[in-house]
């Protein structure tokens, strides 16, 4: 009888826990599949906040009672956990009765211990520090930041492998009776977790002297594989030579370390000043929102305290980017942003109300940033603080101060009236006077020795107000057709956010006003709001041909010239008049004269004017009667200069 898959089952170890001695060699005890907790304990909350890590060492075997051949089996993980905080991994040790603490060695070998480094520790490096100093001779390389470092015991075997997360160096003359005087550099290294140990070190000498505690630089050793399970990203079938999973990575210890990538930040930080560009009040909204259209955009930013919205009856007021109700909330609750002019309004429950909001239009100016740093010690770690913000003065509501306690960072901001708050009760107060720089910071907590409070802020930019001084042209696109002669009405304009359409009368109606010129296809017209930069124009319409007519006239003493279009009434917007003026220049010099031809053309403007090619007014047409008058010849100035003799230069010598 032959081996069935059936036979091959999973035998527990000694001890299922994840004391140190868990593990040891296989039992005649089954772990049976589909049994809840068989072989893992259920998760608890703390370790659900904390993460833990659970070793559970089992054996295959094959237990038959026939001495059939085995011809080999394999284990994996064929499904992933539902919780996705869970992960899942399975490794040998290659070991039949090694434990838990055997285990946890090898899943810790990641990186093993390399050549001992020369810096020292100086002095004993206490159980729980999250920093360690050493010293070496000058000059010697530092290890790098995210470097893993080992510190060795050789006297009790104590060993710990730690990360550096932030390194300083400086250069210290220590004097000494046997050496005399002499130069080290002092290393001082973050870790990324406390020292579980306390590692003796040695006083500082001149020396490579070793102390009991060695500094060990790592290599990534990978002394185990190990074999998991992803989904698939992509679905696969059966003969795919290539397939794509979520990750081929696993997680094989707990980490909250989180990485936010910053790009584009100024080196000094950067704090934006609202200025008011227009009448209190003079920017208004008002309309109907719902839970699911909660989002308001008004027009323009909006000056921080100035909104005043009302909603059910309810009045709120942004204070900080916070809407506050003045008195009841009803249940709502908001945010602004200011530089955008985006109001967000939220509610728990369902709502549909009509909402009314007023504010001042102000406009985000960036204000370049100064600093103050406070390095906290030993000696000044105190509550109260009086910084003094001098050069240059602060200006109101532009004040950061961060500090960390208990390794938390706080912050407190000036509120723009000398105040400084936080966002929470117990983080601090204190006062600020912004013509003097005087300052007086209290904080809710003693702050963290080797951290540092952080004092930022703007100061005062100088805004000149250009509203109404600066004559901007109004944005005009000017299209010519590849066709002349265009029928009207037919001019249908398309773009990504508007539309608009000839009246039939040379006139542009729709999201955007201007004109048809008709018989020559141009088309000019100005969009009501300004498209998006790179916004692409559809220009749809049918081809007519034109009628025309030539007219010999002549201009008077004026330089107007008259005549009469033979068909009449005439369509506004389909008359283009084509003439040519003969421009006589003078030479001042000589005396003389010549003259130059050149052709004008001139179309109406769909209103009863003749524009020339600058949109100047030259001339008028009357439709009904087809009567035309215009301005074909004008006077005008203009300089020519001309060489009349060489300068003469005498020398005597």
């Amino acid at each position: 009888m032959s081996i069935q898959k059936t036979d091959i089952k999973l035998m527990a170890s000694q001890r299922l826990t994840d004391y140190y001695d868990g593990g040891g060699q296989m039992t005649g005890q089954e772990i049976i599949d589909g049994v809840v907790n068989n072989l893992f304990p259920d998760i608890s909350r703390l370790d659900r906040v904390y993460g833990r890590v659970s070793l559970r060492k089992a054996f295959p075997a094959v237990m038959t009672d026939n001495t059939d051949m085995y011809y080999g089996a394999h284990a994996i993980i064929t499904e992933p956990p539902e919780d996705d905080n869970v992960h899942v991994t399975l490794f040998s040790t290659d070991d039949f009765y090694d434990i838990r603490e055997n285990a946890k060695d090898r899943v810790e070998s990641y990186v093993s211990i390399a050549h001992e480094m020369l810096w020292r520790p100086l002095n004993n490096q206490l159980e729980g520090q999250r920093a360690i100093t050493a010293f070496a001779k000058v000059g010697t390389e530092p290890p790098e930041v995210s470097q893993t470092i080992a510190l060795r015991n050789a006297v009790t075997g104590d060993q710990q492998y730690v990360r550096i997360t932030e390194i300083s160096t400086e250069r210290v003359q220590f004097a000494h009776p046997n050496y005399g005087n002499f130069t080290v550099d002092v290393l001082t290294m973050g870790l990324s977790a406390a020292l579980q140990y306390t590692f003796p070190g040695i006083e500082p000498t001149p020396y490579t002297t070793r102390a009991d505690t060695r500094i060990h630089a790592t290599v990534v050793a990978d002394a185990s594989s190990y074999y998991g399970v992803s989904r698939m990203a992509q679905p696969a079938t059966a003969g795919d030579m290539n397939f794509w999973a979520n990750s081929i990575y696993a997680q094989l210890v707990p980490t909250s370390q989180i990485e936010t990538p910053l790009v584009d930040q100024l080196m000094g930080g950067s704090h934006v000043s609202m200025i008011a560009k227009g009448p209190a009040g003079s920017l208004s909204f008002s309309g109907t929102r719902s839970n699911e259209t909660n989002s308001i955009h008004l027009t323009d930013g909006v000056l921080p305290g100035s909104l005043s919205l009302t909603i059910e009856g309810h009045v709120f007021r942004d204070r900080r980017g916070v809407l506050v109700a003045e008195d009841t909330d009803g249940g709502y609750s908001g945010t602004v942003e200011y530089h955008s002019g985006q109001v967000i309004i939220e509610r728990t429950t369902s709502w549909s109300q009509t909402v009314s909001i007023t504010a001042t239009p102000a406009v985000a100016i960036p204000e370049a940033i100064a600093s103050q740093e406070i390095l906290i010690e030993l000696a000044n770690r105190s509550y109260n603080y009086t910084p003094s913000l001098t050069d240059p003065l602060p200006s109101p509501g532009s004040i950061r101060i961060s500090y960390m306690a208990q390794g938390k960072w706080y912050e407190l901001y000036d509120d723009g009236q000398g105040v400084l708050v936080g966002n929470e009760q117990g983080i601090g107060t204190g006062t600020v006077d912004y013509g003097s720089g005087s300052m007086i910071l209290t904080l809710g907590a003693l702050p963290d020795v080797g951290s540092s409070i952080i004092i930022q802020w703007g100061h005062g930019i100088e805004i000149t107000d250009r509203r109404g001084v600066v004559d901007a042209e109004p944005m005009r696109l000017d299209a010519t057709l590849p066709h002349e002669g265009i029928k009207p009405g037919s001019v249908q304009i398309t773009w990504t956010g508007g539309a608009a359409t000839d009246n039939g009368f040379g006139l542009i109606t729709g999201d955007a006003t201007g004109v048809v010129s008709y018989h020559d296809g141009r088309v000019f017209f100005a969009p009501t709001a300004v498209p998006e930069s790179g916004t692409e124009f559809t220009i749809d319409y049918e081809q007519h041909n034109p009628n025309s007519a030539t007219a010999n006239e002549s201009a008077d003493g004026s330089g107007i010239v008259t005549a009469t279009i033979p068909e009449t009434p005439v369509r506004p917007g389909s008359v283009g008049l084509e003439y040519t003026v003969q421009r006589i220049d003078v030479h001042y010099a000589t005396g003389g004269t010549s003259t130059k031809t050149l052709n004008r053309t001139i179309r109406d403007d769909g209103q009863g004017n003749l524009v020339d090619e600058r949109d100047a007014n030259v001339g008028t047409v009357d439709y009904s009667t087809g009567a035309i008058s215009f301005l074909a010849c004008r006077a005008y100035e203009y300089y020519r200069y001309i060489f009349t003799q060489y300068a003469t230069v005498k020398r005597t010598g």
